[in-house]
């Protein structure tokens, strides 16, 4: 769990994003889910020997020496036998491993403990591995300064994928070698690769509530981590920890490979039959390289010494670009074709007069053997080439400096043009949320209006319906009442002879007159109902005086 818990727990990378995508759902499973990881066991780390001039590996723990003895590989002081040292680096790179390959704690201390041994002649990394951890290569490289110390040289064999923090690794080393043309070296920069949770949220899997709380003055612990989990703008931190980390990865890589260039080292990947010789010294078996280790070591062949190409503007030819290599087969060609046609006669030495400024010299001192160089000639050059080296170190500080001003320029713009984002959406939402909340009580007026409006006209049809019953009952009233008074009237109207006998009504002294009047007033549609009725009203009022 060691190894995995350095997965989720380290912040700067040197590793292929693919690895990181697809061990994220295996992570998300282990953690959240409890599963127990089933794994295979690791390759273990080996010593190889020359037998009958040929190298020959003792794999798993044991080493065989030369007259056949076998020893536990974890015995290393029981060696007493001339050896190479070879590490395996197998898939992603932490230094606790765990899940992985060897960390690098355990190739740093294993490479130190062999290199104490006297019998230990070099050291192997084979790698395929698509980097790892930013942090591990402090490990390799102070396990190489202690290897170098001892008179050791380390060499890296690449059977397959050398990527990122390998390359990092396969960079200080001092020769670097691949199986198969299609291998993969590259992949050269840093990344960042990590969870963050926000305070107060739920796991999804777990339903638990997560909980992060600091002592009030403890407020920059964790401060990059917090600010990216509230919001993942906020990453200026997080980002120039990623740009220092990068800039001293390109500076190595171009020390150890100088023919590398801009294209080589921001990120690309390449088959090692492409950057032979740039990004990496040749092919070889496994077995070749541990041959060629103990060849180095006991002096009969040479160590590989990785120049830049030469630059046209070096005055240099390209038919010829190592003049001083061939200068004495020049020489003695010269003898018999004269000293006409020889390259290094004074006059053609004087396409070389910048080699000679450089050297503090008006020309370069030649003879019969060539040109030669004096003392205070290769101090002068050496302090010529030093000062240039200068001189483009600063120049470069100068490049990163406003590459870093450009890069804070461009983030300082994205901040502002976010910001102004967001203040046009929030005035937005604002002027929208007024223009909703005054419509709706603009509507909300219209509706009572309309209600009121719609109450006084139902209130006015009702009195209008109250008065119209009103004026039927006065008609059929006064219809009752009008043949009431034409019953009077017909009965008035009669004979004597008709009327029976016996006292009339009023003692004899007559029957009063009454002239019958008729005439209700015609209905008067110029006027409304209720002026209509009252008019029949005082009609009928006036008929019953």
């Amino acid at each position: 769990m060691n190894g995995l818990l350095e997965l989720l727990t380290t912040k700067l990378w040197m590793i292929m994003p693919e690895y990181v995508h697809g061990s994220r759902a295996i992570w998300e499973q282990n953690l959240n889910g409890r599963i127990a990881l089933d794994l295979q066991q690791k390759k273990k780390p080996y010593a190889m020997q020359i037998q009958d001039g040929q190298a020959v590996g003792v794999i798993n723990e044991y080493q065989v020496t030369e007259n056949g003895k076998t020893t536990s590989r974890w015995w290393m002081d029981e060696m007493d036998a001339p050896f190479v040292n070879v590490m395996p680096v197998d898939g992603p790179i932490t230094r606790e491993g765990g899940a992985c390959s060897y960390g690098s704690m355990d190739l740093r201390d294993w490479m130190m403990e062999a290199a104490n041994n006297e019998f230990c002649q070099a050291h192997i990394f084979v790698i395929n591995s698509p980097g790892g951890s930013a942090w591990a290569i402090n490990d390799f490289k102070q396990a190489i300064d202690y290897a170098h110390e001892h008179g050791q040289k380390v060499y890296a064999f690449v059977d397959g994928l050398c990527a990122s923090a390998a390359m990092y690794l396969a960079s200080v080393c001092d020769e670097v070698y691949y199986m198969h043309p299609k291998d993969m070296f590259g992949s050269i920069g840093v990344m960042a690769a990590f969870y963050t949770e926000k305070n107060g949220t739920t796991n999804q899997y777990t339903n638990e509530t997560y909980h992060e709380l600091y002592d009030p003055e403890s407020y920059d612990k964790n401060k990059w981590y917090r600010d990216i989990a509230e919001n993942s703008k906020n990453d200026k931190k997080l980002m120039d920890d990623l740009k220092k980390t990068g800039v001293e990865f390109r500076a190595d890589i171009q020390k150890s490979f100088p023919a590398a260039t801009e294209k080589h080292i921001h990120g690309a990947l390449f088959e090692a039959q492409e950057v032979t010789g740039i990004l990496c010294d040749g092919q070889m078996t496994l077995g070749e390289v541990v041959a060629r280790a103990f060849e180095v070591a006991n002096g009969s062949a040479t160590p590989i010494e990785r120049v830049a190409p030469v630059k046209p503007e070096d005055d240099v030819p390209e038919d010829d670009p190592a003049p001083a290599a061939s200068a004495k087969a020049t020489t003695t060609e010269a003898s018999a074709s004269g000293e006409k046609n020889n390259p290094l006669n004074k006059e053609n030495m004087k396409q070389y007069e910048k080699i000679a400024t450089a050297c503090g010299v008006e020309e370069l001192i030649v003879n019969e053997e060539g040109a030669h160089f004096v003392p205070s000639m290769l101090d002068a050059l050496n302090q010529t080439l030093e000062q240039q080296a200068s001189d483009k170190a600063a120049a470069d500080e100068q490049v990163q400096t406003l590459q870093t001003q450009l890069s804070e320029a461009e983030n300082a713009k994205t901040e502002a043009v976010n910001a102004k984002e967001q203040e046009l959406n929030d005035s937005h939402e604002k002027a929208m949320g007024e223009l909703k909340t005054a419509h709706e009580q603009e509507i909300n007026n219209m509706k009572q209006q309309h209600e009121e409006q719609l109450n006084a006209e139902k209130e006015a049809k009702g009195k209008v319906e109250q008065e119209l019953a009103e004026v039927k009952e006065s008609l059929a009233t006064a219809e009752q009442q009008l043949k009431d008074r034409e019953a009077q009237i017909e009965t008035l109207k009669g004979k004597p002879g008709d009327q029976q006998e016996g006292s009339p009504a009023n003692n004899g002294t007559g029957a009063e007159s009454h002239e019958a009047t008729c005439g209700m007033p015609d209905y008067d549609h110029n006027k409304t109902p209720l002026e209509n009725a009252r008019i029949r009203k005082e009609y009928m009022e006036s008929l019953q005086k």
